[in-house]
């Protein structure tokens, strides 16, 4: 090809896809392909986006090798597997077996039906939910464009990446979110996202392991996304000098949109971005509203049934909601699962990042039970309690299998009498693990954000 080699094709495909093996096997695609001597990058997303970003059929060899792979893990390595791993572990239990009796069992939808005695048609759309959220999540575990970002802050920016950052105030925040790491995650994310090295090369380099490496890099963009839009949310939302002009509910929507494409999007302007998807979305809600209007007068009420669907009903109950209740009843809900959206991912976000560490010490299950049975029990019941729709959808890598630990039947006052009878533990070592477990908990809650008063009454053992 003229003027382009695999290797430069390889290093962008590095830079934008997490797994080597992965990168290795897209690469030769394009190679092979003919990539254009021009704009590699654009070429390389615009081949991503049409591979990735739909959900494939059932029988796709592509996801069909990916499904079982995850649910026979000691088989080798194919590309994708870690990401696939975490998405298939943030599935509902009943998701992943539909998953692997389609997939991997080869069970026909009319089987599953007769096995788990369930209606025919409910399976079709549970197990085509099930597909559809996998793959969303697989997709957005497996690569991402914060390499553009990166470039931009380490000052190394090509055609790729001058155009994104414009705004002065956005760049300083991400600048910020980028200093705001140690100075290891900074340097692999600089050899991985800018160089596009190998994870085995960037190992090499900090005389450590291929996992220590995959593992510092995972954590590196979580932690500069977490701060970066954070710092973007502060900026245009709360702070009253620059804030978008914007219906309130829109702008959090329009945030929740960035977040779920920031895999594969970054705007040249998140001010102008977030203030026109705003917007757009109110014009849409506000179209909606008139059409549900026009529907009740002319034809009755409309509800949203089990399924999600809108469903008219004659309105000739005394107590029928007029239309602008309707709206007012829909808005109250939509923040109060916005706020139980917000508590399950900062005190998930807790859980998960305690028990991490806690894995790293002596006699870990019986700490483990005891973090999860007392000491965070009650707020953990109480998420476990509220509306299950109000559950975090995106959550964390390692997220489901800590919250799978807890999400049991809980006692309604467990005690340290309780706990140790369970993991058989004198009291005196019971008060060891909480004096070793506290310490954690509380420095994971200031990362999370969790304030010292809601530890207090969120956890069992925490005092004034």
């Amino acid at each position: 090809m003229d003027g382009i080699t695999y290797p430069t094709v390889l290093r962008e495909c590095r830079r934008l896809i997490h797994d080597d093996i992965d990168a290795n096997e897209i690469a030769e695609a394009l190679y092979k392909q003919g990539v254009p001597t021009e704009n590699v990058s654009q070429h390389l997303y615009n081949y991503l986006v049409a591979c990735w970003d739909a959900t494939p059929d059932w029988d796709d060899p592509a996801f069909m090798t990916i499904i079982e792979a995850v649910v026979n893990p000691t088989d080798p390595k194919v590309a994708g597997f870690e990401a696939a791993k975490i998405a298939y572990d943030l599935l509902e239990y009943p998701e992943q077996d539909l998953l692997k009796f389609k997939s991997v069992e080869g069970l026909s939808e009319e089987t599953i039906a007769q096995i788990s005695v369930t209606p025919l048609d409910q399976v079709k759309r549970d197990a085509t939910s099930a597909k559809d959220t996998f793959w969303k999540l697989f997709t957005r575990e497996r690569w991402s464009t914060l390499a553009y970002l990166i470039e931009k802050l380490c000052e190394d920016a090509d055609s790729s990446s001058t155009d994104i950052l414009k705004v002065e105030a956005e760049y300083l925040a991400a600048k910020a979110a980028y200093n705001s790491l140690d100075a290891i995650e900074r340097e692999v994310l600089r050899q991985r996202c800018v160089q596009g090295r190998s994870i085995e090369a960037i190992a090499s380099a900090q005389q450590t392991s291929l996992v220590e490496i995959s593992e510092t890099l995972a954590n590196a963009r979580a932690e500069f996304y977490d701060k970066f839009l954070s710092e973007i949310y502060h900026l245009w939302v709360l702070d009253k000098t620059y804030k978008i002009q914007a219906d309130e509910d829109a702008i959090e929507d329009a945030l929740e949109n960035l977040q779920e494409r920031l895999y594969k999007f970054v705007p040249e302007n998140y001010q102008g971005w977030l203030t026109k998807a705003a917007k757009s979305l109110r014009r849409d809600s506000e179209k909606k509203e008139d059409r549900q209007g026009r529907i009740v007068q002319e034809r009755g009420r409309i509800y949203t049934n089990s399924e999600g669907e809108s469903v008219c009903v004659a309105s000739t109950a005394v107590d029928a909601l007029e239309p602008h209740e309707e709206i007012e009843k829909e808005e109250a809900e939509k923040k109060e699962l916005r706020f139980w959206e917000s508590e399950r991912k900062r005190w998930h976000q807790l859980l998960t990042k305690t028990a991490t560490a806690i894995l790293r010490s002596k006699k870990p299950e019986k700490k483990l039970f005891l973090l999860t049975h007392y000491i965070l029990q009650p707020k953990l019941n109480e998420l476990r309690t509220t509306k299950p729709i109000a559950i975090y959808e995106c959550q964390y890598p390692g997220e489901a299998m800590a919250i799978a630990h807890v999400l049991d039947q809980y006692r309604s006052k467990a005690t340290q009498a309780w706990v140790g009878e369970v993991i058989d533990a004198t009291d005196r070592s019971i008060r060891r693990y909480v004096d070793e477990i506290l310490p954690l908990v509380k420095r994971y809650a200031e990362e999370v954000g969790i304030s010292a008063s809601e530890l207090v009454n969120g956890c069992a053992s925490i005092k004034e």
